[in-house]
């Protein structure tokens, strides 16, 4: 299956997305799925990316999905934390690229940072969005905050917008030969606190051409992250349900999907729950 987004989904492709889900579901039948669509301030649209990254028509290869792990993996036991990077994410990563094909890319992932008061403004036929005020001390994704290196430069406007430029440090290094990235922690959150909560996960950052997410973030309870043998394929198919919510199989961008021409037709969209 090929990933780009912005179609107002047809019968025919909202079933297919919902089968999905569904056989998701019902591999983890034994765990809760709690996927809440992300509040509108806990997502970047229109990230933008250097313009030979991405071709409406390129031809579509495996996605690869780059992992950055939390300070907090690292914080688990360490029994529970081999289990985690060894085993649980690399598994469940191996099998979703080889599942999922994408519009090939070039060059690194760089994000947007946050803007301190969430305010920003656009310039005309400037791909960049520009902070009103500050841009934040740090830029989250999830509850993982994102490293200085994969982030772009700060850029700011004054109060008026007349007076917009790049300011602090340039552009990280970027993520390279990824499609995506996944920040994965293991927070005990207050969703953790809600029975059978295994995992959870969202996108946090949309590109700009096709609406695609390229970053989001997947958290592991940690009381609930079992090494026992017996329960791992039940873990393994709970993972792999989110990481598909957060690589955009949720309600809050059926509306952001692209035909395979990479357009947006004027079909009727389809409404469904939020709740999947």
């Amino acid at each position: 299956m090929a990933i780009g987004w912005r179609q107002p989904l047809s019968f025919r492709d909202a079933l297919l997305v919902n089968i999905i889900i569904c056989i998701f579901c019902a591999a983890a039948e034994t765990h809760t799925c709690d996927h809440k669509v992300p509040l509108p301030t806990e997502v970047i649209h229109k990230v933008f990316l250097k313009s030979d990254r991405l071709s409406k028509r390129s031809s579509s290869e495996h996605l690869k999905i780059q992992i950055e792990y939390d300070s907090s993996v690292e914080g688990l036991d360490e029994a529970k934390s081999s289990l985690v990077k060894d085993k649980l994410l690399p598994q469940a990563i191996d099998y979703l690229q080889k599942a999922f094909r994408i519009r090939r890319q070039s060059g690194p992932i760089l994000l947007s940072r946050r803007c301190a008061t969430n305010q920003y403004l656009r310039k005309r036929d400037d791909p960049h969005r520009y902070c009103q005020g500050p841009c934040a001390n740090v830029t989250k994704c999830g509850p993982v905050v994102v490293p200085e290196q994969h982030l772009q430069q700060c850029r700011v406007c004054s109060e008026s917008g007349k007076s917009c430029g790049p300011t602090g440090p340039p552009d990280g290094e970027g993520m390279a030969r990824a499609d995506f990235v996944l920040y994965v922690s293991a927070l005990t959150t207050e969703r953790c606190g809600q029975e059978n909560i295994v995992a959870y996960a969202a996108y946090c950052q949309l590109e700009s051409e096709l609406d695609r997410p390229i970053a989001g973030y997947a958290n592991l309870c940690p009381n609930m992250i079992s090494t026992q043998s017996q329960e791992f394929e039940g873990m393994l198919s709970t993972v792999k349900h989110e990481i598909i919510h957060a690589l955009g199989f949720s309600a809050g961008l059926f509306a952001f999907y692209h035909d395979d021409d990479g357009e947006t037709p004027n079909a009727t969209f389809c409404k469904w729950s939020a709740s999947i």
